[in-house]
């Protein structure tokens, strides 16, 4: 089956594009998460069940939103033109945007194997 290949560019601009907005919103989400856990702190009269909640609160709520907004958002927003199947492991899943790439072994798409040029 004959493909138009997939512009490496376009997709890289994707993927980045993408990537700033999982980084934007995971720390705004971030921020909301801490505002409660800060007044909650006022209320818990134990010195260290506040540094087990905080802790808890800071890396598990961050890699919890993380992970959520790649599976619903980022998977999804990044798409092969031809077969509508995700291209989002075609990069190499860097939280910020300036550190993503194409990964070098993504000649084509998984799905339906049309060349990325």
């Amino acid at each position: 089956m004959r493909h138009d290949s997939i512009n490496r560019e376009e997709l890289y601009r994707k993927l980045a594009r993408t990537a700033q907005i999982r980084s934007v919103l995971t720390m705004l989400i971030q921020v909301i998460i801490l505002l409660p856990v800060g007044a909650l702190a006022l209320v818990i009269p134990n010195d260290s069940l506040k540094i087990v909640v905080f802790l808890t609160c800071f890396f598990g709520g961050g890699l919890l939103v993380s992970w959520l907004i790649t599976q619903r958002i980022c998977i999804p927003r990044v798409r092969c033109p031809h077969c509508g199947g995700t291209l989002w492991h075609c990069g190499n899943n860097a939280f910020k945007h300036r550190k993503m790439r194409l990964r070098s072994d993504a000649t084509c798409c998984p799905h339906c194997q049309a060349p990325i040029r």
